[in-house]
């Protein structure tokens, strides 16, 4: 069910939506419930807002240079899933794409655990963070449009207006509800073993939401973010948490009364 404005009653102009934004911590708690993705995913999901990426990759390569992330794998090997396009006969693409023309129209999973008391296997752990660190320390920049609005919130050339993404969020916890239509995604084995370190790191925690009337409530700094009816405008709505809970209620009884249609008026529920 999507609380929508009208409901509490509380549009507000949307530049108030972005002061209230910039007047909150940094690396404080926010709650997006009933965010649904591009793959039709629908979760709740808990997350420190606003975060600088830049003190998550410092943090990440002094993890690497500290010897804590390869302590951590010491301790408990490294489980590496990947997908691979293979043929009938079981042989992998060695470009790791799908091939009709060349038989190679099979996708499956392999796993394997590295264990670091191998030798081949540190050997290959050690090269990885070695060419992990390269990465974070020298990344190949790209302009992507953004334009920061608000404190952890941008709008993006090319987008429609009113479209605002959620920045430099580091996850806390997910809850699926739903899940979505993934698509296979198939990668050699060391890129795949750099992205299952990655996610080991601060940066691993790194999350964006494009937000554009796809999820029913924000809760940050004792307030609610709510969409309201007219993207373009970003209507937004602050409530009082009271208020989502109340037109929670409202909706959840008006469902009831629906589900009772029907029936003898002595049965519906007082």
């Amino acid at each position: 069910m999507q609380v929508a404005s009208h409901q509490v009653g509380t549009d507000v102009d949307p530049k108030d939506v972005l002061d209230f934004l910039d007047d909150q911590q940094r690396g404080g708690y926010a709650y997006i419930h009933g965010y649904c993705s591009s793959t039709g995913e629908v979760a709740h999901h808990w997350v420190q807002g606003a975060c600088h990426y830049e003190n998550m990759v410092a943090r990440s390569v002094a993890m690497i240079d500290s010897g804590a992330l390869l302590a951590e794998i010491e301790a408990n090997g490294l489980e590496v899933v990947r997908g691979k396009w293979v043929n009938g006969a079981g042989v992998e693409s060695p470009t790791n794409r799908k091939s009709v023309k060349k038989g190679f129209t099979v996708f499956a999973t392999s796993r394997r655990v590295y264990d670091l008391s191998n030798e081949q296997d540190r050997a290959t752990i050690v090269a990885e963070i070695a060419r992990l660190r390269e990465q974070l320390t020298e990344p190949k920049t790209v302009d992507q449009g953004y334009h920061a609005e608000a404190k952890g919130a941008f709008s993006r050339e090319g987008e429609a207006a009113g479209v605002l993404y959620l920045r430099g969020c580091m996850t806390v916890h997910k809850h699926v509800i739903q899940q979505g239509e993934y698509k296979p995604k198939a990668s050699a084995e060391s890129t795949a073993i750099r992205e299952t370190m990655r996610r080991l790191l601060p940066v691993g925690r790194y999350r964006a939401y494009k937000l554009h009337d796809n999820f029913e409530h924000i809760s940050l700094g004792g307030l609610n973010i709510i969409q309201g009816a007219n993207l373009s405008q970003w209507e937004l709505a602050l409530t009082e948490a009271g208020a989502v809970a109340e037109a929670e209620a409202e909706a959840n009884a008006e469902a009831m009364v629906e589900a009772w249609v029907g029936e003898d008026e002595d049965n519906l529920p007082m």
